[in-house]
């Protein structure tokens, strides 16, 4: 329960999930899965298959797509959508570029189950790196 509470604080912050009710918040903390990385670390990688969509909780990564930095993502970022909506190899790599870094990560069905109703959101919103 207090992990929930913690995550649905958190996930109100998430601009793609600031519109949603409570439950729904309250079914996605349920679905979310704790990842912690350190510095270098590569959390997924370009061409790889995409199978989990990621919200950063802590920590700096960055996108590299064929050797060019592309994006930045703080706390509050998410990516990882890209491949789940288009059933695409990842388009680039995120890895981590402070300390250490703690993710939440959905899996796809998790994804397609709780955030399938908001895909005209993510559409709109879609990360064209990840």
């Amino acid at each position: 329960m207090k992990r929930r509470e913690t995550y649905d604080k958190f996930l109100q912050s998430v601009t793609l999930l600031s519109t949603i009710d409570a439950y729904e918040r309250s079914q996605i903390a349920d679905a979310l899965i704790p990842e912690t990385f350190k510095e270098g670390d590569a959390i997924v990688k370009q061409n790889d298959p995409g199978n989990n969509f990621y919200i950063v909780q802590t920590g700096t990564l960055y996108a590299m797509k064929d050797d060019m930095r592309v994006k930045e993502y703080k706390p509050g970022d998410y990516f990882g959508e890209l491949a789940l909506l288009k059933n695409q190899p990842r388009a680039a790599s995120v890895i981590v570029s402070s300390d250490s870094a703690r993710v939440l990560s959905m899996s796809r069905s998790s994804f397609s189950k709780m955030l399938g109703p908001l895909s005209h959101l993510l559409s709109s919103r879609v990360n064209t790196y990840v």
